[in-house]
């Protein structure tokens, strides 16, 4: 399987490079750093940082759990204030 690591007892693991990418998003996600995204250009990192996550879960599925949910929950509230505003 490409893209990820085997660890010495031969398991798979998630590959360093995309935890950094997921630990970001998160850090987007909760307004810590990239503060002036516009709503379009945040909602697109949130789409970005759910497949990071799918990703992943995919390899271990007991990473990112939490944060799972709370992205999915997130993209939900992001999606119904533009429907709101877009009538």
């Amino acid at each position: 399987m490409t893209g990820t690591v085997v660890t010495p007892d031969n398991m798979l693991d998630v590959p360093n490079s995309l935890q950094k990418d997921v630990i970001r998003g998160l850090l987007i996600a909760n307004r810590k750093i990239c503060k002036d995204l516009s709503d379009a250009e945040f909602a697109q990192e949130i789409d970005s940082l759910c497949g990071k996550i799918q990703a992943a879960r995919n390899i271990n599925p007991n990473k990112y759990r939490e944060a799972q949910k709370f992205v999915i929950q997130l993209r939900k509230e992001i999606r119904e204030k533009t429907i709101k505003s877009n009538p």
